[in-house]
């Protein structure tokens, strides 16, 4: 009995707000701890020197992503823009704002991308899909090289995963992390980082234990 009233009176004294609090407090005040987070965290960004290339391939999620690489193809980089057909949250392009629902093809095409540069993955819902799709692609147009854009945290794990799809050495895969990222702008080791640090590893390990990566 005791102990059941233990366990209950732990989950109430330490929800999930207080057991963050606790760590960044282990963060701050245990030697070492607080640099090998960081160390962690400096590991999931991937970057490659920019080159030109067959596509660009702009993974779902947050809207940093695609003002990236809407950025590249306007420079030229590559002349078509792979995307999922997914919504991209409230977000804002050259003074235009666009509401939670229009999705990442159709702010492209207000955008001016012609529907001749823009290929919609439309049955892509994941990374691992996005990638499976991105590969079709490749092989079906014989195209060489890929610029992979996504966010700074989360490229370790694309980069693997789109890797591991293209396999042929004979294509390249050039990682672009969005340089205007809340994650590299925010202040390390709080709430949004450490979830989102920790998340990433989860997703590695779930993607290495199913073979996608």
């Amino acid at each position: 009995m005791c102990h059941a009233e233990c366990r209950g009176g732990t989950s109430r004294l330490y929800p999930g707000r207080l057991r963050l609090a606790l760590w960044r407090s282990c963060l701050a005040n245990v030697p070492g701890l607080a640099g090998m987070t960081q160390l962690l965290a400096d590991w999931l960004v991937v970057a490659d020197p920019l080159q030109g290339a067959d596509a660009i391939l702009v993974l779902s999620g947050h809207v940093e992503r695609l003002v990236a690489g809407y950025e590249l193809y306007r420079w030229g980089y590559a002349p078509r823009l792979l995307v999922a057909n997914q919504g991209v949250g409230r977000c804002e392009f050259n003074g235009q704002v666009y509401p939670a629902c229009h999705s990442a093809p159709r702010i492209l095409h207000q955008l001016g991308v012609p529907e001749s540069a823009l290929i919609v993955l439309r049955e892509a819902r994941s990374t691992y899909e996005e990638a499976c799709a991105a590969a079709t692609w490749m092989r079906r147009r014989n195209w060489r090289r890929l610029i992979l854009v996504s966010s700074p945290y989360h490229m370790r794990r694309a980069v693997l995963t789109v890797r591991k799809q293209l396999s042929a050495s004979d294509r390249k895969l050039i990682a672009r992390p969005a340089p205007q990222s809340w994650f590299s702008d925010s202040q390390p080791h709080d709430a949004p980082w450490l979830r989102t640090v920790a998340h990433e590893y989860l997703g590695l390990g779930y993607y290495w234990l199913r073979g996608r990566v």
